[in-house]
């Protein structure tokens, strides 16, 4: 929002959330806690960002007098005056309000006489359950597994239709493919698709409307290996299961989707090593211009290409899928999200060939915006990025409380002059690496970055802009190199801020055509320098 966004005389506790503030110069909140009331509004744990000019933003004023609100261990946007955060209004002023802040970081935190801190032994009293508590003791949960994004709504389940019904065999030999879509057809905006124990091969089908489509334990959806069984789609073969202009889809339960990707991957790896075209696969998921989507439970392995895909969607969790395929499978990407926003993925693991999550938009279909990437466990692969398409723009990615053991790249945003776009509003927070190979590698180039003295370009369209980017509370041991933060010369890198970071590693952090703000980070190199500076480089 813009200006007093957050207001009112309520008891409200933002959790893990992000706070963005537009405009310029606007308060954030307008409390107006009545005076008998010991609580208001708590931001616990939180990322406060803004597309203000830097120092000019306030994190509130007092509607009434006796306004309470505290920021308690949250991370603060360089939008923030630092000096003076809170405002008056309409004669109740900020110095007699009860605002109050505890263990902020980022640009934005300080201590100085305009800002009340806590004690410790104060803060044990301004805690999410004490806030909650109310006058009987209701005691919620409050954890890092929360996110801002609306819960899809739930399926209906009134009918279920099991595909043996239609002359599906489940026995991994006969192909099941016209039994399961008219078990679909059949249960299309009513009710649950349930795949019971046994192995479905199937080729390429079509999900619907208001559909649950259910594997339980014991039922494994594999997928033909023979190309002739998914149809050009989009000028690509059709993927397994796809879903178009759809809304409120589920796809659920204990089972597993195997992609029988090998004889693919043999092809693509002789293309590469010939140097010739790439064939077309199918991805296992590809779900487009839909909305209220969840995919829950499942286990997916070795694809053809891609895992899942959501391009165009609107609200979306993802929560305790695994997904696996070998390190060397190519272009087996876990979950790439395209153009999409109020995505959450959530308490998942993630082991593959190529990006593990990437995030990406174009032109035609919009933006990226509003998603989150939390309490996930990713194992080889490219880590969590951002990119390489990003000309549509990606704003408000929240990536938090993660783990990395063994990827090639943790924190990774890249993109080209070609693809390159705004990218901005962007929050990595509280990830342990182990035995990653870069830990942080944000580049306006790809695939490759050139020798340093690459000469400035004009600035198009689609020149990379990276900027308002925080990473905060990083560890990262047994790296190769600790990072890359290499902006375009024609468009630097700005207002890039590493707070709470640890990083060991051969050699240190090489930056160039950026600047870099750090607060309370360690780079540990075996030799050389931290920092790497090469030209138009600024680290603060």
């Amino acid at each position: 929002g813009t200006v007093d966004f957050i207001f009112g005389g309520g008891i409200a506790v933002f959790d893990h959330d992000e706070i963005h503030q537009l405009g310029s110069g606007g308060c954030i909140t307008a409390a107006s806690t009545p005076a008998n009331r010991a609580y208001g509004y708590l931001f616990y744990k939180s990322d406060i960002t803004g597309s203000d000019t830097a120092g000019t933003g306030s994190l509130g004023r007092p509607w009434r007098q006796d306004a309470q609100v505290l920021y308690r261990e949250s991370t603060l946007g360089s939008f923030i005056n630092t000096q003076q955060p809170w405002s008056d209004m309409s004669g109740a002023t900020w110095k007699g309000a009860r605002f109050t802040e505890y263990k902020n970081t980022g640009p934005g935190a300080t201590v100085n006489a305009n800002r009340s801190q806590l004690s410790d032994s104060q803060a044990a009293n301004y805690t999410p359950a004490k806030y909650l508590a109310g006058s009987d003791g209701w005691n919620p949960t409050t954890t890092a597994t929360t996110t801002a994004t609306t819960t899809p709504k739930s399926t209906s389940s009134g009918t279920v239709c099991k595909p043996s019904a239609y002359g599906a065999k489940g026995n991994g030999t006969t192909k099941d493919t016209a039994a399961l879509q008219k078990a679909i057809n059949a249960c299309a905006g009513k009710g649950t698709v349930e795949l019971t124990s046994g192995k479905y091969l199937s080729g390429a089908l079509t999900l619907a409307d208001n559909l649950t489509f259910q594997l339980d334990s014991g039922a494994t959806l594999l997928a033909s290996q023979n190309t002739a069984d998914y149809p050009t789609s989009r000028s690509r073969p059709a993927p397994l299961l796809s879903a178009s202009g759809v809304k409120n889809l589920t796809i659920t339960g204990a089972g597993t989707i195997d992609g029988q990707g090998a004889p693919w991957w043999a092809v693509i790896k002789a293309e590469k090593a010939a140097g010739e075209p790439l064939s077309a696969r199918p991805t296992l998921i590809d779900i487009s211009n839909a909305s209220h989507v969840k995919i829950t439970g499942i286990t997916m392995k070795n694809a053809p290409n891609v895992h899942i895909v959501l391009e165009k969607v609107t609200t979306a969790a993802i929560d305790k899928i695994t997904i696996s395929s070998p390190s060397d499978s190519p272009n087996t990407d876990g979950i790439d999200v395209w153009s999409s926003s109020g995505v959450a993925v959530t308490n998942s693991t993630i082991d593959d060939g190529d990006d593990d999550i990437a995030i990406d938009s174009s032109p035609s279909g919009g933006p990226a915006h509003d998603i989150s990437l939390s309490n996930c466990t990713i194992l080889h692969g490219h880590g969590l990025s951002i990119g390489s398409f990003t000309a549509g723009g990606i704003y408000n990615i929240n990536i938090h409380d993660n783990i990395l053991n063994g990827t090639s790249a943790g924190v990774r945003i890249k993109t080209a002059r070609d693809r390159g776009g705004d990218v901005h509003a962007i929050t990595y927070k509280n990830l342990k690496m182990t035995n990653v190979t870069t830990p942080i590698q944000i580049v306006g180039y790809y695939p490759a970055v050139p020798a340093e003295g690459d000469a400035a370009q004009a600035v198009t369209s689609t020149t990379p802009d990276y900027h308002d980017i925080t990473i905060s509370g990083i560890t990262a041991t047994g790296a190769n190199a600790a990072g890359q933060i290499i902006g375009v010369p024609e468009q630097p890198i700005t207002r890039l801020t590493l707070t709470s970071v640890t990083i060991s590693a051969k050699t240190g952090l090489t930056v160039r055509n950026a600047t870099v703000r750090t607060n309370s980070t360690t780079i540990e190199p075996a030799s050389g320098l931290a920092y790497l500076m090469q030209s138009k480089a600024t680290v603060k």
